[in-house]
C-alpha cells in the first residue's frame, strides 16, 4: 500500500514540474534560476506547487515582456518625429522666432528630461532589481518565493547526492543514513550557493567574491534551517515509522524524500522571514 501511494504522489509532483516547466518556457521568468525553481518547487509540492505558481510567480508572455519593450521605443519615435516636424515648420516673423525659441528650449529641456528617465527606466536588470526585491507582493508570499528558490538548490542538491552515497557505500560513523545527510548537505550547500551566486551576477555583480560572500551570508541560515527539518523527518521515517531506510532506488524512499522537503521548507520559512526583516536576504 505505501509503494502505490507513493508512486500517486511522485507521479503528481512530476507532472506538477511538467506542467510548471512548460508553463515557464513561455513565461520566462525575469530572474533566470526561477525558471529552474518553479519546475523544482512542483516536484515537492504535487499540485500545491502549481496553485504557488500561478498566485506568486508566473510572468507575462514572452510576447507581452517584449511589447512593453518595443511600446518604449514606438513611443520615443513618435517624439522624435514631433520635434522634427515643429523644427521643419519654422517661424516667419522675428518676435514669433524668439518665443518660438524659448519654447523649443523649454522643449528640449522637457524632452531631455523625458528621455533621462526613458534611460534609467531602462537600466540593463533594472526589471530582474524589482523582483529580487519582492516587487509589490505581500511580505509572506515574497518570502514564501524566497524559500522556493531556498528549496530548489536544496532539492537539486539532495537528489543528486543521494544516488552517489548510494552508489559508493559512503558512510559517516559506520551509519548509511549519516553518510546519506553529509553528503546530502554538502550537495545541498554547493546548490543552494550557485543559486544565490548565478542571480547576483546576473544582476551585474561583477565581484565573483563579493558575490560568494554575500551568498554564504543569505543562504546558510536558512538552508540549515531547511535541511534540519528534511533530516529530522528522514530520521524519524527511516528508524521509527519503517522497519529499514529503503533503497534508494525504491519509490518509498524518494516519497519520504518528497515529505522532508515540505518539512524542510516548513522550518525554512521562519528563517527566512528573519533574514528578510533583517536585510540580510532579499524578498523575491
Amino acid at each position: 500500500m505505501l509503494t502505490f501511494w507513493s508512486w500517486i504522489f511522485l507521479l503528481l509532483g512530476i507532472a506538477t514540474a511538467i506542467a510548471i516547466a512548460i508553463d515557464v518556457s513561455k513565461r520566462p521568468q525575469p530572474m533566470a534560476v526561477m525558471n529552474v525553481t518553479w519546475p523544482i518547487t512542483g516536484l515537492y509540492m504535487p499540485l500545491v506547487g502549481w496553485w504557488a505558481y500561478l498566485k506568486m510567480g508566473r510572468a507575462p508572455l514572452k510576447s507581452e515582456q517584449h511589447g512593453g519593450h518595443q511600446g518604449h521605443q514606438h513611443a520615443d519615435h513618435e517624439h522624435e518625429s514631433r520635434g522634427h516636424d515643429a523644427h521643419d515648420h519654422g517661424p516667419h516673423q522675428e518676435n514669433s522666432h524668439h518665443g518660438d525659441s524659448r519654447r523649443d528650449g523649454s522643449d528640449h529641456q522637457g524632452s531631455h528630461h523625458e528621455g533621462s528617465q526613458h534611460e534609467g527606466s531602462q537600466h540593463p536588470g533594472h526589471g530582474s532589481h524589482a523582483h529580487h526585491h519582492g516587487g509589490d507582493k505581500p511580505k509572506w508570499q515574497s518570502v514564501f518565493v524566497g524559500v522556493t528558490h531556498c528549496g530548489g538548490g536544496c532539492t537539486l542538491g539532495d537528489s543528486v547526492a543521494a544516488p552517489i552515497v548510494a552508489l559508493t557505500g559512503f558512510t559517516v560513523l559506520g551509519s548509511t543514513l549519516l553518510g546519506h545527510f553529509v553528503g546530502a548537505f554538502i550537495g545541498a550547500y554547493l546548490f543552494g550557493l550557485a543559486f544565490q551566486i548565478l542571480p547576483a551576477m546576473e544582476m551585474g555583480e561583477k565581484n565573483l567574491a563579493r558575490a560568494f560572500v554575500n551568498a554564504v551570508k543569505a543562504d546558510t541560515v536558512s538552508l540549515v534551517a531547511f535541511e534540519i527539518g528534511m533530516f529530522a523527518w528522514l530520521t524519524i521515517a527511516f528508524l521509527l515509522i519503517l522497519p529499514q531506510e529503503p533503497p534508494v532506488a525504491s519509490a518509498t524512499y524518494w516519497f519520504m524524500m518528497q515529505i522532508a522537503m515540505l518539512i524542510g521548507f516548513a522550518t525554512s520559512y521562519p528563517a527566512n522571514w528573519w533574514l528578510i526583516s533583517r536585510g540580510i536576504k532579499h524578498g523575491m
